[in-house]
């Protein structure tokens, strides 16, 4: 997992007088600064010299999200989700600060594969459909139901339908996951 950039108190202060942001968009001297996405869509901006500086003398990035938060609330967030899951959306309104465990709560494709949902097994988040070809020839159909909870990967179970294992996953984490990560988790159902 790649190292996300921690600001001493000075470099906040410094990005808070030098940048100022109105609806997810980053201005210096009331100019819109351009933003530039890295390889997966996130926009970033140059940070200044003065600020970051570097001992290979490259320049250095910082991502409009992050710096939108340190904008708005003066500090170092863990990891910057983004509520509506649209990447370019950096508007305050759209980000909160969580971790690890939470922001991976809040995927909507695979994170194995990079897969969308247009390209996965089953339309709902966590089933998968497990094919089996019995001895005598015929095909066994089963679907998987999957989850994380708490940092720990598990199969839920196997079910004769998607429909069913998309519901067990849902109860389950609705069961098991801790109160305070909750609102993270995308549920295929509602209650």
């Amino acid at each position: 997992m790649k190292q996300t950039r921690i600001f001493t108190s000075t470099q906040i202060q410094q990005l808070c007088e030098y940048f100022t942001e109105i609806d997810g968009i980053i201005y210096h001297d009331n100019k819109p600064i351009k933003p530039y996405p890295n390889q997966k869509g996130y926009l970033k901006v140059r940070c200044p010299k003065f600020i970051c500086s570097t001992i290979k003398k490259k320049p250095i990035y910082i991502y409009v999200a992050r710096l939108v938060w340190i904008l708005h609330n003066k500090n170092n967030p863990d990891i910057v989700d983004h509520i509506d899951h649209c990447i370019t959306n950096n508007k305050i309104e759209n980000l909160r600060n969580s971790t690890h465990s939470q922001n991976g709560c809040n995927r909507t494709g695979s994170a194995k594969t990079g897969k969308n949902v247009a390209s996965r097994s089953s339309i709902y988040l966590g089933v998968s459909k497990r094919t089996k070809i019995r001895s005598d020839g015929t095909t066994f159909i089963r679907w998987r139901a999957r989850t994380n909870v708490n940092e720990k990967f598990l199969n839920i179970g196997h079910y004769s339908t998607e429909i069913e294992a998309a519901k067990a996953r849902d109860a389950y984490i609705r069961k098991h996951a801790p109160p305070e990560d909750l609102e993270f988790y995308k549920f295929n159902f509602d209650e």
